[in-house]
């Protein structure tokens, strides 16, 4: 987590926010890394993966509404997210992925 840190002290970076964000999802700190993956998002828009797993955890936090709406714009980024999460939404947002 420092040297994460440390690189954003120096330069801000989707990337670099990105993969601490996962570092914090994986600890369970989910309020950071929802942070994270917002502010990874704010600097790459495209970044699917990060609208996908801010999708998770705001289901996880009962943010359905929101989880939906993130989901979608990973899937119009990269539609083949949808089978890597399509068990997930299916069962946990009741939205049907084709």
């Amino acid at each position: 987590m420092a040297d994460y840190n440390q690189a954003l002290e120096l330069k801000p970076d989707a990337g670099v926010y990105y993969a601490r964000a996962t570092a914090r999802q994986s600890k369970e700190d989910l309020s950071g890394a929802l942070a994270d993956y917002s502010k990874a998002i704010e600097l790459n828009p495209r970044l699917a993966q990060a609208y996908a797993n801010r999708g998770v955890i705001e289901t996880l936090q009962g943010k359905k509404a929101e989880a939906r709406q993130d989901f979608e714009r990973a899937f119009l980024i990269d539609p083949s997210l949808r089978a890597t999460f399509k068990s997930f939404i299916e069962n946990r947002l009741d939205m049907k992925t084709p």
